[in-house]
């Protein structure tokens, strides 16, 4: 009994240690994803209005276009519409654009699960779920928030199947 518990714990720590430095995405991440919010598993896609909004019952795909080191632009996959802040500030809502895009630099450092960034001169914001103005509080849309803190949002990058839709 003690030698399985010993090798259970054994063969536990070597699957760990190789997955320690793993990263389960390809880079550069030239591909179609799907972008949920890791909280509840909604799905970010464009509202009928182009602001970005975060549904249920949904799905949508990104295609995450590399530019250089970790910086993309991120497209919509059905349309020439790009993830786009008009103004980078706290609480910036993101829409989606045909003729500008913001430069995002997705951080995941495993299991398709992390945060997406928008740097600055000196200062980075993150991609975080919140109301969409105190009129529409129910109507759950993509913002930027300055100060990372863990009650912020992650979100899970499901990369679209190879022979699938």
């Amino acid at each position: 009994m003690r030698f399985v518990y010993t090798a259970c714990l054994y063969l536990l720590a070597a699957c760990k240690a190789r997955s320690a430095g793993t990263w389960y995405l390809d880079y550069p991440m030239n591909a179609n994803f799907t972008i949920l919010d890791h909280f509840n598993n909604d799905v970010v896609s464009p509202g009928g209005d182009g602001i970005i909004e975060v549904k249920p019952n949904t799905t949508h795909r990104w295609l995450f276009e590399y530019l250089y080191e970790d910086a993309y632009i991120i497209r919509d996959s059905t349309s020439h519409r790009f993830i786009y802040f008009p103004e980078i500030k706290e609480g910036a809502v993101a829409t989606v654009s045909e003729k500008a895009a913001t430069v995002l630099h997705p951080y995941i450092p495993e299991n398709a699960l992390g945060r997406i960034l928008v740097l600055t001169e000196g200062s980075a914001f993150f991609f975080t779920v919140g109301p969409y103005s105190p009129e529409e509080p129910n109507r759950r849309v993509i913002k930027l928030v300055k100060n990372y803190s863990d009650d912020d949002r992650q979100f899970s990058f499901i990369k679209k199947p190879k022979n699938g839709n």
